[in-house]
């Protein structure tokens, strides 16, 4: 194999850390190979070094180890080996905070190795521009067009060079190994988090909350707990408060479909689980018979007393994600999320609170959001402030799930749960 052409500029240290002797000799060998100077890593850092670490959990101390080579003036490569990491949630979730950290995350090596070139010549491009011509050079365009990745302004560009593909900046050049690692590394780079601003945004009017997150600690009913999140531009779907069986045979005899029933009552933890949500109830009978149902459970319960039955349309299109509010010593207050109504089984992600909309629609593409990423992604957003701003009043706060209505265009939220300190 023809060497790797070297950059005139200095280059970022890579520091090799792996859990075992030969996957981290096996590392050092990839990266002298495409020219990174490299040195094993035992317990310190570079100064100003990058490091490689790769890791087949993530665990939780990640996030803060990430923001410490960053303040060290590097960037924490994390290596997911062979994707296996895909199958442990908990891994999944401790990269996505690590990213947001400054880390670079993937499961290409390639990719990686390529995105630490790129960043030791800032400001690192997300696309670029191909030089010359000929069959393989138009297939490279080609292939960058369609990814998003092709920009004829950018200083940045990639031509081929003595059958190696070489991209340059200026009088700088170096080899890359492949087409997909250079584009594995614009995409990586291209999805790194935005900033977000120190000031929340103007819907944010925490101040309309001062009578409602006050002691004494308690649950909130799922109105209450709606009307907390629309003070975060969280808005619920269509849905009414009924008081009596009459009134939610009214209600729901003017939408077009099947309609749910829920006891509203402060305290409620798991209405589903326990019986307390009823789905899908067609016709006046049956509408009537629900509402009585739940009503008599109220009743049973005891004190507090239920406020009433939430008569709602049933969505049965669209996807749909879950939010809730997590803390740890070492990290603070953030997000988890995932697909579906609640937490199970699904693909979840993790991200910063709060967060932006552009972060959190690469997250949402990760775990296979399409249709209406750009407005659930919007909710993820929303609710982060949520956590950053109020989370301190908070013991628990949960949107299961924010639905995306086709017909409507927009994320509505479906139940909410939170409790006051």
């Amino acid at each position: 194999m023809p060497p790797m052409a070297r950059p005139r500029a200095s280059l970022p240290t890579i520091g090799v850390e792996a859990p075992e002797r030969a996957t981290r000799e096996w590392l050092a060998r990839v990266l002298d190979e495409v020219g990174l100077p490299s040195h094993a890593v035992v317990g310190r850092e570079a100064p100003g070094g990058t490091v490689l670490l790769a890791v087949n959990r993530g665990g939780w101390a990640l996030p803060a180890r990430a923001r410490a080579v960053s303040g060290a003036g590097g960037t924490l490569l994390v290596w997911s080996a062979a994707g296996e990491d895909a199958a442990d949630p908990e891994a999944v979730l401790t990269q996505d905070l690590a990213a947001e950290s400054g880390a670079l995350v993937s499961s290409d090596l390639g990719a990686l190795v390529v995105a630490a070139r790129l960043t030791a010549h800032p400001p690192a491009p997300t696309r670029l521009k191909v030089v010359g011509g000929g069959v393989a050079t138009s297939g490279i365009a080609a292939r960058l067009e369609r990814q998003g990745l092709l920009d004829g302004g950018s200083p940045w560009s990639v031509r081929i060079v003595a059958g190696r593909l070489t991209v340059g900046h200026g009088r700088e050049e170096f080899n890359v190994p492949s087409v997909e690692a250079l584009c594995g590394a614009l995409l990586l780079l291209g999805s790194r988090p935005v900033p977000v601003p120190v000031a929340p945004p103007a819907f944010v009017e925490p101040g309309r909350l001062e009578s409602i997150l006050c002691p004494p600690a308690r649950v909130l009913s799922e109105v209450v707990s709606k009307r907390v999140a629309a003070v975060y531009g969280l808005e619920p779907g269509p849905e009414h408060l009924s008081r009596s069986a009459t009134e939610a045979v009214r209600v729901a005899a003017a939408v077009d479909g099947p309609v749910v029933l829920k006891l509203v009552r402060p305290g409620l933890v798991a209405k589903e689980r326990a019986g307390l949500v009823l789905r899908p109830i067609r016709g006046a009978p049956a509408v009537r018979r629900a509402w009585q149902r739940l009503a008599a459970a109220g009743v049973e319960l005891g004190p507090p007393a239920a406020l009433g039955v939430l008569v709602a349309p049933e969505m049965e299109e669209g996807p749909r994600i879950w939010l809730a509010m997590e803390e740890r010593p070492d990290l603070g207050r953030f997000v988890v999320g995932g697909i579906g109504d609640r937490p199970g089984d699904g693909r979840r992600f993790a991200c910063g609170a709060p967060t932006a909309p552009e972060r959190a629609a690469t997250l949402l593409a990760r775990v296979g959001i399409e249709e209406g990423r750009a407005a659930l992604a919007e909710a993820v957003a929303r609710f982060s402030w949520l956590v950053a701003v109020s989370g301190d009043r908070l013991a628990q706060a949960a949107l299961h799930p924010v639905a995306y209505d086709p017909r409507r265009g927009s994320a509505c939220l479906l139940d909410a749960l939170i409790a006051v300190r």
